[in-house]
């Protein structure tokens, strides 16, 4: 699986990573997972979404365990 740039990833999966990314802004974090998740399901090989996808879990569950 190699590593894809944001520019080589196909559009459907690049609007799914941009939803998420907003969502995370808004703090919609469990959305935002699921928007992170759908992505790669499309994209395995998309390292940017995976980095900032489990980042924003770890957040959720560090806001949930408080």
């Amino acid at each position: 699986m190699a590593e894809q740039n944001i520019n080589d990833i196909p559009r459907d999966a690049r609007t799914l990573f941009t939803k998420a990314i907003e969502a995370t802004q808004r703090e919609n974090l469990d959305y935002a997972i699921t928007l992170f998740n759908q992505a790669l399901e499309k994209e395995p090989g998309f390292y940017d979404c995976r980095k900032i996808g489990r980042a924003v879990q770890q957040e959720c569950r560090d806001r949930y365990r408080m």
